[in-house]
């Protein structure tokens, strides 16, 4: 009976602490919706270059085939159940232009059919490769991939009645045959790192406000701009420690940077600033420190994933800055923080390369800490 009245007081005192109980049943329903959005709406369509080099044969009853045309069909005409086309595809004549566009994933892969496709596909003779060009960072280049090979192996064994003749050979774009995986995994880990640093700051200044430190400063005559900015200070000191610390330890267990490690430390730090920003929102709708702890994890988990590190997002374009696109996912700092980290790391970028990303930084993290001074002084520092 003892165990049955402490678990009847404790059920009692969660109950009336309902705002925690409320965000203790939000943290699990956000990863719901977060994968619901992502992957539960419509099937996503990638964009592909073909370049079709394949020479057409002739039958000996004069017809021409040309198996390298009959396969760029087959992927354009490639659909999901629901009909959605699961492939874009681009032709193009050369290769010239469209390194940028793949580092820029605004395609996900280039696929060049050989010469001798329809050749050695007709004779039945072994040894040909369709190149796939890609970046293994880019988690769509993955599924891509598995799909091109898909669809040349049932082509492939339509074509032939035998066992493939034809197989696809993958060329990473940006790759260093002396590194590994974890040099395209390391940035998006750092980066997750980094906003992590969110869930600390709005526990510290939660902090403040619960034991009535606040009230005390505002007395004081000290204001929501000043106080609130020495706490960030605060806070990005540890950053300017921690993201070098992450960068050194990555190289110790096999990062390769292609680019300045001062870069992308710069940028670390920027992104720790737009992370203490957000952490500041956080704060404003946090009384104690377990709601801004909870609050924190809420928050900073749909941030890193609608962000891009770990699966594309689906198009969701507002409106076009000149030659670039900008989406939802972009009103979110670690969105340009991620692009830049990869161009720095991954293809050794310079500072003159990431002025965008650097400016839409800047940018949409004042505009976050702008808010959540505003929400805080609402919410805590009422006159």
């Amino acid at each position: 009976m003892k165990i049955l009245h402490i678990a009847w007081k404790s059920l009692l005192e969660q109950v009336r602490d309902y705002r925690t109980l409320l965000m203790s049943f939000a943290f699990p329903i956000s990863f719901i919706l977060i994968f619901g959005v992502v992957m539960g709406q419509n099937y996503y369509t990638y964009r592909i270059y073909i370049l079709n080099k394949d020479i057409p044969v002739k039958t000996s009853s004069n017809n021409s085939i040309s198996y390298g045309k009959e396969f760029t069909e087959k992927l354009k005409n490639s659909v999901y159940e629901d009909g959605t086309t699961i492939f874009k595809v681009k032709e193009i004549d050369d290769i010239v232009t469209i390194g940028k566009k793949l580092e820029k994933h605004e395609y996900v892969a280039l696929i060049i059919i050989p010469e001798n496709f329809s050749s050695n596909l007709f004779s039945k003779k072994p040894g040909t490769s369709v190149e796939i060009f890609g970046d293994p960072g880019y988690p769509s280049f993955s599924l891509v991939k598995m799909g091109i090979d898909l669809e040349l192996e049932l082509f492939v064994s339509e074509k032939s009645g035998a066992e493939p003749l034809v197989r696809s050979n993958t060329h990473y774009i940006g790759y260093d045959s002396s590194g590994s995986e974890f040099n395209y995994l390391a940035p998006g880990l750092m980066l997750m790192a980094i906003y992590l640093l969110l869930i600390q700051v709005a526990m510290v200044i939660a902090q403040e406000s619960e034991k009535g430190t606040i009230i005390r400063l505002k007395m004081a005559g000290i204001g929501t701009w000043k106080l609130l900015s020495g706490v960030a200070c605060s806070q990005v000191v540890f950053a300017v420690v921690m993201v070098p610390m992450m960068l050194y330890t990555a190289i110790l267990v096999g990062f390769q940077s292609k680019g300045s490690l001062l870069l992308g430390t710069f940028f670390g730090v920027i992104a720790s600033i737009s992370a203490v920003a957000i952490a500041l929102i956080v704060a404003a709708f946090s009384k104690t420190v377990k709601e801004a702890f909870l609050w924190g994890n809420i928050i900073t988990i749909p941030i890193i994933f609608f962000s891009g590190i770990f699966f594309p997002m689906p198009e969701t374009t507002l409106f076009h800055l000149g030659s670039r696109v900008f989406t939802v996912w972009d009103l979110m700092p670690p969105t340009h923080a991620h692009k830049a980290f990869l161009q720095i790391f991954l293809y050794g970028a310079g500072l003159g390369d990431l002025l965008y990303e650097l400016a839409m930084l800047l940018i949409v993290t004042a505009l976050y800490f702008c808010l959540g001074v505003f929400l805080f002084r609402r919410a805590h520092l009422k006159d």
